[in-house]
C-alpha cells in the first residue's frame, strides 16, 4: 500500500506541474526563468532570452491552486525574492539623472498573505 500512496504523490506533482508550465505558457511564451521562493508556495516566473532594450514581463503563481497572484514588467532592470513573500524590482526608466541613483528605481512587492489563499 505504501508504494501505491507514493506513486499517487508523484502523479499529483507531476500533474501539477504540468498546470503551471501551462500557466506560464500561456502567461508569458515558452522562455522564461523560474524561481520558487524558500517555501515552494510561490513561483516567480520571468521572461527571457529577450533584448536588454526590451521590457521583461513576470508573474508570481500560488503552487497550490496554479492561480496568478501577481503580474508586473520592468525595463531594463531585475525582479528577485526579497523575502519568502516580497519581491525587489529594479526598474529604470532610461537614464537614470544626476540628483537620482539605483536605489531610487528599486520597490519593494509585498505578496500579501490575504490575497493568496
Amino acid at each position: 500500500m505504501a508504494c501505491s500512496k507514493k506513486a499517487t504523490n508523484n502523479t499529483i506533482t507531476a500533474i501539477a506541474e504540468d498546470s503551471l508550465n501551462k500557466t506560464v505558457i500561456e502567461a508569458l511564451g515558452s522562455n522564461t526563468e523560474k524561481f520558487y521562493n524558500t517555501t515552494k508556495d510561490l513561483l516567480l516566473v520571468k521572461q527571457t532570452g529577450l533584448p536588454e532594450t526590451s521590457v521583461v514581463r513576470f508573474i508570481v503563481i500560488q503552487t497550490s491552486n496554479g492561480k496568478i497572484i501577481h503580474q508586473g514588467s520592468f525595463k531594463p532592470g531585475y525582479v528577485q525574492w526579497k523575502t519568502n513573500d516580497s519581491l525587489e524590482l529594479f526598474n529604470v526608466p532610461g537614464i537614470i539623472p544626476a540628483h537620482k541613483t539605483q536605489a531610487d528605481y528599486i520597490s519593494i512587492i509585498s505578496l500579501s498573505r490575504s490575497s493568496i489563499q
